[in-house]
This record gives C-alpha cells, structure tokens and sequence, in this order.
C-alpha cells in the first residue's frame, strides 16, 4: 500500500518537473524566435536608413598557404566592390562597403567571435562566411539567431545541419550532388564497383561529401560494394588495423579519399604498407596547396571544376584598368557571382533590404545557375592535382 503510494507520489512529481522543464524549453524557443525577429526588423530598418550597403565577411590571414582559394576570394571581393561602386552606380544606388576582419586560420574560437561582433551589428546586411566547412553548423546558428542572410562561397550544405525555420544560408559553391553524380560516372568508366572511402571524422568538407556519396550510392546503387572507415589521425594506429581488417574481404578496386592534402603521403605510405594497389580519388581539396602533379602509380583522380557565370564585358575591362586582366581564376568567379546576385536580390525587390527575401531570391537563383551544364564543367584528371 506505502509502496503503491509513494510510486504515485513520484510519478507525479515526475510529470510535474517533466511539464516544467517542457514549459521553459517551449518559453526559450519562443524567446529566440521573439529575439530574431526583433533582430530582422531593427537589420530591416537600419540598412535601408543607411547611406551604404555593409557587407560582412571574416578571412583567414594571407600567410596560411592551407587557405589558398579563400585568399583568392578575398581578392575577388574587394575588387568586385570596387567594380559595382565604380561602375554600376553601388547597389540600389547606394555605395558597397565591405567589413573584413582576418584571422588565424586554426582559430575556430577566435573566428566564430570575429562573426558575431560584425553581425551583432544592425547596419550588416549580409556575412560572406565562412571559408571552411567545419564552421558552418557555428556561424549558421549565429548568424540565423541575429537575424542576417548568410551565404558562403567555398562550403557546401551538409545533411548532418539541424533544421532551422526560416533557414538563412546559401552556398555558392557547387552543390553536393553535382560532384558526387561526375566522380560515380567516372569511376563507371574505369570499371570501379567496390569503393573504399577513408574519411576525416571532423564535420570537414571531406565528411560532409563522403555521407553525401554514401546516401547517394544507397539510392542509386551505382556501386556494389561502398565501404567507410574514418579517421580523426592518419597516423593514428586503429585506421591501420580497421584497413588490415577490411582491405582482404571486400577486394577493393578503388579508394576514395576524402581528407587534405596533409594527410596525402601518410596514406600513400599506408597503402603501400598494406599493398593496395589500385586508384585514389578525391575530393577537391586535393588541390591545396597547389602543386602540379603526383607520383602516384596506380592512378590519382583529381576533380578540376570550372564555373562560366555571364560576366560583364564592362567588368573585363574594369580588370584591365586595374592591372588585373589575367586569367578569370575562381575567387573572382565566385565572387562576381555573389556580389552579383546580392545586387539582383536587393535590387529587384525595388531596392527595399529584406534577410528573408535575400536568402529566398539568393537560393533560386543558385538553384538556376547549376540547372544548366553549360554554366559549369567538372572533370577528374589523372595524376595532376593542380594546374601550374
């Protein structure tokens, strides 16, 4: 009977701090969304008060070779600014102001601070980040709570990101399935059917694409065999016994890895310890830092990509002028097309600054970019990683 009781008694007070802690999460959520949308009102009504249109973007530090394209971009940008404010009239006839800060690029902490002290400020009407994939997930959650678009040049979305109402990120940059449909046509080619992915374990660019190919392969089937081992260090001594355990059962015809450059002669030595002959392919972020080929003899497939956006003839000759008429390399590319689609989101909305409208108008015209294969050509090239 006491028993009966205080088995009542606590199932009550279970429920009851079970209600409480409910209450307070459904109070936090609409705390937040109260927060944010007082956040994209205030960001409404002080950019279009403002004279200038503020763009935000955090850059890591010329010195860091690793970071090779996002230097690119960075030049890229500042030149486009420069081109729109010149040439163009600005955007809605307001000048372009660009708000950069640089920073390490090992620093996660010390860029994740850099992008919440531009973006707490209301004038920002966009942040251009990050340059890294392993900074989405924070820079997204920031940037959606202070209520500003965000769209990032050199990232790509992953499928691990929560859910967010009215999510406000954008990528330039190709599309996941994009690459992932081009690497399986071209192992089709060269009869591959049993793949092995080795994967950083990071939340990295090479993880994101390599759960991307996993989820593709299942529903496509193009391969009959997609293995994945991951790994936090490619010296580390359990990636070595997870392949001893694997590579002799399932007869591999092709590795595809998805780490860095860095970690490159570690797994050529890892091979050739466990004598697996056969091709790599990778991602592209093989191609930094830049070098022009590889010795690697049974085949190394690097994906090349090119982007063919309708450039402005008058933005030709603003490179002229400025002694910068070489060969339209991606970070200009990239980032004519993000300064060009900001000024078209702003601009066909009759020049009225709306977070909501951008990141939508921002999304469809990216979705019509890729749509179309003459706007774009991918290709894997053996033994070369990069072009001189």
């Amino acid at each position: 009977m006491i028993k009966n009781i205080l088995i009542a008694v606590l199932s009550v007070t279970l429920l009851a701090v079970v209600g409480f802690k409910l209450e307070l999460f459904e109070f936090d959520l609409k705390d937040s969304r109260n927060y944010r949308d007082e956040s994209i009102s205030k960001r409404m009504t002080a950019v279009n008060k403002s004279a200038v249109i503020n763009l935000a973007t955090v850059i890591y530090n010329d010195e860091d070779k690793s970071f090779y394209t996002s230097a690119l971009i960075e030049k890229g940008l500042e030149l486009m600014v420069d081109y729109v404010n010149e040439k163009k009239g600005g955007i809605a006839g307001k000048k372009v102001v660009l708000n950069k800060i640089k920073v390490s690029g090992g620093n996660e902490q010390e860029y994740v601070a850099s992008v919440q002290s531009l973006c707490s400020e209301k004038k920002m009407a966009l942040c251009i980040a990050p340059y890294n994939s392993l900074l989405i997930p924070s820079v997204r959650a920031l940037t959606h709570y202070a209520g500003i678009p965000l769209v990032s040049p050199l990232t790509v979305r992953s499928e691990k990101l929560p859910y967010l109402e009215d999510d406000n990120f954008s990528s330039i940059f190709i599309p996941l399935d994009t690459w992932i449909s081009v690497f399986m046509n071209e192992a089709a080619r060269n009869g591959v059917k049993r793949v092995l992915i080795i994967s950083p374990e990071n939340n990295s660019y090479g993880d994101i694409f390599s759960t991307a190919l996993e989820r593709y392969n299942n529903q496509k089937k193009n391969f009959e065999w997609l293995f994945r081992i991951n790994y936090n260090d490619m010296l580390d001594e359990d990636l070595e016994y997870q392949l001893k355990l694997h590579v002799a059962d399932y007869r591999f015809d092709a590795v595809f890895y998805a780490g860095t450059f860095k970690d490159f002669g570690a797994l050529k030595t890892l091979l050739n310890q466990l004598n697996l002959k056969i091709p790599i392919y990778t991602t592209d972020e093989l191609m930094e830092p830049k070098i022009v080929h590889d010795d690697y003899k049974y085949g190394l497939y690097v994906p090349f990509y090119e982007l063919n956006p309708k450039i402005d003839e008058s933005f030709k000759l603003f490179l002229r002028e400025k002694k910068q008429d070489g060969e339209l390399h991606v970070g200009i590319i990239l980032a004519y097309m993000l300064v060009d689609y900001i000024k078209i989101c702003i601009e066909d909305n009759g020049g009225v600054y709306s977070p909501k409208k951008i990141t939508e108008d921002m999304n469809t015209l990216i979705e019509q970019f890729y749509k179309s294969d003459s706007n774009y050509k991918i290709e894997f090239i053996r033994n070369k990683i990069a072009k001189e």
